[in-house]
This record gives C-alpha cells, structure tokens and sequence, in this order.
C-alpha cells in the first residue's frame, strides 16, 4: 500500500487517492478474470488494511466477552488475566488469516476446559472465576471471597 510505495519512490499519495486507483486497478484486474454476469453481481470492493499482532489482545478480548456473556446468564463472574490474553494473543494470530484462528483457539483452549470445569463442579457460580495461563496451561479456578470480620 501507501508505505510500499514511499520506500520505493519517496511519494506521499494522500489515502483517499490511493484507494481510489487501487479500486480502478482491482475492478480492471477482475474484469479480466471474470464474465461480466459474475462481475455485475459485484455490489463492492471494500479496502482493508492487513491486521497487526498488536490489534490481538483487543480482539481477543472482544472475543472472550460472548462467552463471559454467557457465564454471567448463569451466575457466574468471570476475569480473564493479562497472561492468558497474551497467550490466546499468539495462538489465535496468523500472519496470513489474521484473527481467524482465534474462535478456535478459545475453544480448543478455554471453552473445553470451562465444560470440563463446570460437569466436574470445579468452579462455583456466584463467585469470580479466573481465567489465566500458567506454566503453559490454561487454568480456571473460583477465586475465594474473602470474609471480612466483624470488629467488636
């Protein structure tokens, strides 16, 4: 894109102008390619930009909070830790398909290790469940309330 053609020539082309030329280019290249009944079925072409690893944990957090969403329905308080941001982070990012490995990642990774938690009555509503990565496991584990005394 837009720093592809700085590095090579020096130019600054404002946004707007690049994505504009960039479409006309896309649209002749398809026209190329493609009858022109297929071509006309074609609403738009739509621009984005590739995603970057530092976009994750916002993503992954994003992700988390459906099923968090679904835990709360039932009662129960979940908090995901920084470590295990991190580590769905690294796991659900790919260079070529971006985020898309992510679902997966939280469901091999988190969502199975919730349904085992909760059949074996592990984890207890009404109480905060963390959700962290340690020693290069994902764990769940209720967090204890603590009781405050009564001062006499």
């Amino acid at each position: 894109g837009q720093d592809s053609i700085y590095k090579r020539t020096g130019l600054v082309i404002p946004a707007k102008i690049l994505e504009v030329n960039i479409k006309d280019i896309i649209g002749d290249e398809l026209k190329k390619f493609f009858r022109p009944e297929l071509i006309n079925r074609i609403d738009s072409v739509m621009m984005f930009n590739p995603l970057k690893e530092e976009d994750m944990p916002k993503i992954v957090s994003i992700e988390l909070e459906t099923t968090f969403d679904r835990l709360r329905s039932q009662g129960y308080i979940p908090t995901a830790t920084k470590n295990l941001l991190n580590y769905l982070s690294e796991v659900g990012y790919n260079k070529e398909f971006g985020a898309r490995p992510l679902k997966r990642a939280i469901s091999e990774k988190v969502e199975n290790k919730l349904a085992e938690s909760v059949i074996n009555k592990t984890i207890k509503s009404d109480e905060e469940i963390i959700f962290d990565f340690k020693s290069g496991v994902v764990t769940i584990e209720n967090k204890k309330p603590t009781v405050k005394k009564k001062k006499n």
